[in-house]
């Protein structure tokens, strides 16, 4: 790994929800809520900390995900 690489780097990425990353809570119609489910928030944040790191990374290294604690607060 290239050095410089420190707590608190960051990435952004942006993504349109697809019909593939929701879940429907409730009823269905109206009065049921259509949300970005846990997993799928998973995975972009996993995306996301991939690209903090890509600027560290020697040709060949690659990075994964050891231990996720996530709390999803409210309906996104």
């Amino acid at each position: 790994m290239k050095p410089g690489l420190a707590v608190g780097a960051v990435a952004e990425l942006r993504t349109s929800v697809s019909v593939s990353q929701v879940i429907h809570l409730g009823a269905e119609g109206p009065a049921g809520a259509v949300v970005f489910s846990t997993p799928s928030m998973i995975d972009l944040m996993e995306h996301a900390a991939r690209e903090a790191l890509r600027p560290f990374l020697e040709p060949g290294e690659e990075s994964v995900e050891g231990l996720v604690h996530v709390e999803h607060l409210a309906a996104t």
